[in-house]
C-alpha cells in the first residue's frame, strides 16, 4: 500500500485539528476566555517569562536648592515553565476516520472536550493556586507561596448584616460562599490596584450557597436566583464563571471546604503550542485499525499574586 494511503490527507487532518480547537476554546471551556490566553504560542524554549515593572511616585520638592529626587524603578519576572499534554484514539476503518473533517462527528467532539477539561484545570492550577516562579537576584527561578492575605477564611463574617449600624453580632461558623466573603474579596482585590473586571469560579453547590444565604437580602434573591437558573452571569459587580465541577480544589486536611478562585483577566497568562502536529493514520501495530493523535504544550502564571484571591467555602 502506497505510504499516502496509511494516513490521512493533510487538509483533512488540519480540518479536524481546527474543529477540535474551535470546539473546546469557544462552545465548552469555561475558563479561556476568562484569562490573558494564547493558544498559538509560537515562542521557543522551556518557559515563557513575564515581566512587571513596579511603581514610582513623585515627592513633593520644598528646597529649590536641594537634591533631585532619583529611584530605581523595582523590575519583577515570573516564569511559567511549560508541561506536555497529548491525546491519541483509535478511531476504526478509513471511512470512519474520513468522518473526522465533520466538526459534529463523537470522535471530534469527545476530543474536544478532553481537551476542554484540559485547559481548564490547567489554568486552575497553574494560574490560580500552583506557586509562583519569580526570578531572585541571580535570576534563578524562586518558588513563592499564595499569600495568606488574599486568602477570605471559611468562617469570614467581617461585613456581616447589621454592622455599619452598631447592631447584630458577627457569626462564627463555617459557610458556604456568602456576600460577606464576596465583599472581603473584593476589598482584597481593590488593595491591588490592578484594573479590570473581577471573575470568580463557582459551581452549582456554591451558587445554591449563595441563594440560600440569611446574608442575600430579599433585595438580592432575585438577582442570585437568576445566577443559578444561567440567566446572568455578575452580581456584586462580580463576573461568575461556572466551571466544571470537581475543579474547585479540596482545602488539605479539612473535610468539605473547598477554595473558590476570585481573578482579573489581565492578571492571569496561559499559552499553549503545538509539539505534535495531529496525525492521522493506518496502524499496522494494531491490526490496521486507524487512528488519531497530538501532542501540546502549556504553561501559565499569575503575573502578581495581589490580584488572585482564594475563598474558602464549606460544602
Amino acid at each position: 500500500m502506497a505510504a499516502e494511503e496509511n494516513s490521512l490527507e493533510g487538509h483533512k487532518v488540519i480540518a479536524f485539528a481546527k474543529n477540535v480547537d474551535l470546539i473546546a476554546q469557544q462552545t465548552q471551556s469555561a475558563l479561556t476566555p476568562h484569562v490573558m490566553a494564547d493558544l498559538a504560542y509560537a515562542g521557543k524554549g522551556t518557559e515563557f517569562t513575564d515581566e512587571l515593572m513596579g511603581t514610582s511616585d513623585p515627592e513633593a520638592i520644598l528646597d529649590d536648592t536641594g537634591d533631585t529626587p532619583i529611584g530605581n524603578v523595582d523590575k519583577f519576572r515570573r516564569r511559567a515553565f511549560f508541561m506536555s499534554f497529548g491525546d491519541g484514539q483509535l478511531i476504526g476503518d478509513r471511512e470512519k476516520a474520513e468522518q473526522l473533517v465533520d466538526p459534529t462527528n463523537a470522535v471530534v467532539r469527545a476530543v474536544a472536550a478532553g481537551l476542554q477539561r484540559f485547559r481548564d484545570k490547567s489554568i486552575v492550577d497553574m494560574c490560580f493556586f500552583n506557586p509562583a516562579y519569580q526570578n531572585n537576584k541571580k535570576g534563578e527561578p524562586v518558588s513563592t507561596s499564595f499569600p495568606a492575605a488574599n486568602i477570605v477564611a471559611v468562617n469570614e463574617w467581617g461585613s456581616f448584616k447589621g454592622k455599619a449600624d452598631g447592631g447584630g453580632t458577627a457569626p462564627t461558623t463555617q459557610s458556604g460562599l456568602t456576600p460577606p466573603k464576596i465583599r472581603k474579596m473584593l476589598e482584597i482585590i481593590d488593595k491591588s490596584n490592578i484594573k479590570g473586571q473581577v471573575n470568580i469560579g463557582v459551581e452549582r453547590a456554591d451558587l445554591n450557597n449563595l441563594l440560600t444565604s440569611t446574608e442575600t437580602t430579599s433585595s438580592d434573591y432575585s438577582a442570585v436566583k437568576a445566577l443559578v437558573h444561567g440567566e446572568i452571569n455578575t452580581f456584586m459587580d462580580v463576573n461568575f464563571v461556572r466551571m466544571n465541577y470537581g475543579l474547585a480544589p479540596a482545602v488539605s486536611g479539612q473535610a468539605g471546604q473547598f477554595k473558590l478562585p476570585c481573578w482579573i483577566k489581565d492578571n492571569c497568562v496561559y499559552k499553549e503550542r503545538i509539539l505534535v502536529a495531529t496525525k492521522i493514520w493506518e496502524d499496522a501495530s494494531k491490526q490496521f485499525v486507524w487512528r488519531l493523535f497530538y501532542k501540546k504544550m502549556n504553561a501559565g502564571l499569575r503575573r502578581q499574586d495581589a490580584g488572585v484571591v482564594h475563598i474558602i467555602v464549606k460544602r
